[in-house]
């Protein structure tokens, strides 16, 4: 959301602000509230933290509902004339509920994908609250009609990512110099996210990719997943497989720049990141799509799906690493846009800002 991000805090007749929370704030995470303050005026960033204890249901429920009480107090006090919320995440949906509340104007990014896990869920119920949609593809704006929402505040403008993608350089004795990479060593990426809400099924799924991963003679970058239900088990994992096998590098977080550049110089990326459906179709490279967490977005050929089983996996990175499959990185279909997404929102938002009308009307479809 960058270039949207400073198109808008640079315009004169608006008083952007943005909140973080949730792992932004967690120094566990890299705390990237510090990339943040880099690019933007301290006054413009609104920290509220969330306090999360662990990964149980429980622990997640109880930071929600400190989010609720925080968003309602920050937005009651400082009423915005929009709150512009992102994908399926289960901070996005809580302040979309308290938007709701307040009778404040919701713009939502990433309607209408599909997904899996329990990001299908929210998102959908993010894009029914939501009064202004982007869509990210083709697929997704006709989903959102299907939704009953009004065409006239439905744009397909492609994914933001490739708008941040598009503006990456991409220096690869830069990147091997400050991860520790001999010039020219074979490495790949791993980022996996709890697929479900049971520890012990997330336990078992990061134990057989490491197992998996191991067998391969190759460095692993590794990256923390995100705060979902379950993340505990998969970050022990990763630590635990760093200290037995130097092999494996483990990053809380990696800034975005340097993230596509690794993927970009990697001999593939692997795990359930969105980031391996939307960016690495445009990065040219493959991207093994491990279980049901992001199985059912829009995907290109340079895409193979995997189940979370050893067998599965080495097969599948077999193919990635094939002179056949290297055909299909060639022309990739690129499904999320031209990398200028952000221009489009920023001018259906400022035309519609002072336009949006809160009450809902659910428009059939004949």
């Amino acid at each position: 959301m960058l270039p949207l991000s400073k198109k808008l805090s640079k315009t004169k007749t608006i008083d952007f602000k943005i909140i973080l929370t949730d792992q932004h704030n967690y120094k566990n995470f890299g705390k990237t509230l510090k990339i943040a303050q880099k690019d933007f005026n301290f006054k413009k960033i609104v920290k509220l933290d969330l306090n999360q204890k662990d990964s149980s249901s429980k622990s997640r429920l109880k930071a929600m509902s400190i989010l609720i009480n925080k968003l309602t107090l920050y937005l009651s006090k400082n009423v915005p004339d929009l709150l512009i919320l992102y994908g399926d995440r289960a901070e996005s949906f809580i302040a979309g509920f308290v938007c709701v509340n307040l009778n404040i104007p919701i713009c939502h990014f990433q309607g209408g994908d599909l997904s899996g896990n329990i990001d299908e869920k929210l998102r959908h119920a993010l894009t029914k609250i939501s009064d202004l949609h982007f869509a990210s593809n083709y697929m997704s704006k006709k989903r959102i009609l299907q939704m009953g929402e009004n065409k006239k505040s439905v744009f397909n403008i492609g994914d933001s990512h490739i708008d941040s993608l598009k503006k990456v350089s991409f220096k690869k004795n830069a990147i091997y110099k400050k991860y520790d990479l001999q010039i020219n060593e074979d490495y790949c990426v791993l980022l996996f996210h709890p697929d479900g809400t049971s520890k012990l099924k997330n336990k078992e799924y990061i134990d057989i990719i490491l197992k998996t991963l191991e067998s391969i003679n190759i460095k692993i970058i590794c990256v923390y997943p995100c705060t979902d239900i379950g993340y505990e088990v998969i970050i022990d994992s990763l630590i635990n497989k760093s200290k037995s096998n130097k092999k494996f590098n483990i990053f809380p977080n990696i800034a975005y720049s340097e993230f596509l550049n690794l993927i970009k110089f990697s001999k593939f990326f692997i795990g359930n990141s969105s980031s391996g459906i939307i960016e690495t179709p445009y990065l040219k490279k493959p991207f093994v799509n491990l279980g049901n967490r992001q199985n059912n977005r829009l995907k290109s050929k340079n895409i193979i799906s995997s189940k979370i089983k050893q067998k599965s996996i080495l097969k599948s990175i077999k193919l990635a690493l094939s002179k056949k499959f290297k055909k299909n990185l060639k022309n990739p279909n690129l499904f999320y846009g031209n990398g200028k997404s952000y221009k489009q929102a920023y001018k259906k938002i400022l035309s519609n800002i002072n336009n949006i009308k809160v009450e809902k009307k659910f428009n059939e479809i004949n």
